[in-house]
């Protein structure tokens, strides 16, 4: 706890271990919990069977120094398991020849499947690498979405806000609904939505549509034949719209290495992956 003077007690309670001394002052006080530094060593109990020293407390640090404060208040960089997005694209590093890769592939072909073992960094190289580097741009639309157990609901629901600029979120909801449906029985199909995307805003050409973790198709769906009809609906949109040069439509997907062997299972899908695969190694 405090004493008096705002220091902070810190002690050795281990059968081992250095004890703070003389020479150690001004080192940080790092707590395994809260995985950063709460202090640094200013003090040390002169009597060597006691192994006690005290800390100035980081908040006494920071207030002392404003410039310190400011550096101290950034955002960590690390994401743990999570995705890298595009908010993060400043500090995110060790991918630039795979995403200049992946920037070419995207402007020159209309289906990318970004393939890699778990953890490899899929969805960070796509969001932090290939998407800030698209919008520079200005001529894309992008979407993102996941298959989730509903493929075509969560599909809906990432073209809507594109397709109905003016429309409230009550009303985007409705509608959602109503894409999803049309999509899934085939009474719409996804180079029409795309093309009504592209036709509302005049200052874009091209649609890009990232279907992140896409083994969710085969972990979380369990409907063979909605699943065809929705890789028919992504195929259909890749083929249909890619007269133009450069293409429309891209997609671009990424799919855990262990999943290929079920995205390759249905062979029209298969084809189409011929040429489309770039591999991301650990």
């Amino acid at each position: 706890d405090r004493q008096a003077a705002g220091w902070v007690q810190i002690e050795d309670v281990k059968e081992t271990g250095y004890r703070v001394q003389p020479g150690f002052s001004g080192t940080p006080v790092w707590d395994d919990a809260l995985e950063g530094v709460v202090g640094m060593v200013v003090a040390a109990e002169a009597r060597p069977e006691i192994k006690a020293a005290f800390t100035i407390p980081t908040d006494v640090l920071l207030a002392s120094w404003p410039e310190m404060d400011q550096l101290a208040s950034l955002p960590c960089p690390y994401q743990g398991l999570r995705a890298f997005q595009q908010q993060h694209a400043s500090y995110f590093f060790g991918r630039e020849g795979f995403a200049d890769q992946l920037v070419r592939a995207v402007l020159e072909q209309p289906l990318t499947a970004v393939v890699g073992p778990s953890g490899s960094g899929k969805s960070s190289v796509v969001f932090a690498g290939l998407l800030p580097r698209l919008r520079q741009e200005e001529n894309w639309v992008i979407v993102s979405c996941r298959p989730g157990r509903e493929p075509f609901q969560e599909l809906a629901t990432s073209l809507i806000p594109s397709l109905e600029l003016q429309m409230s979120e009550t009303d985007q909801l409705i509608e959602r609904n109503k894409l999803a449906r049309a999509l899934r029985l085939g009474e719409v199909h996804l180079p029409e939505v795309v093309e009504r995307i592209l036709g509302k805003q005049a200052e874009v050409s091209r649609l890009l549509l990232m279907c992140d973790q896409f083994e969710e198709l085969y972990t979380l769906g369990q409907d063979a034949e909605e699943r065809t009809r929705y890789l028919d609906e992504l195929l259909q949109a890749v083929a249909g719209l890619s007269h133009h040069q450069p293409p429309e439509f891209s997609l671009v997907l990424t799919l855990r290495a262990d999943f290929f062997g079920h995205a390759s299972s249905y062979r029209p899908f298969a084809d189409a992956l011929q040429d489309s695969i770039l591999i991301l190694g650990p």
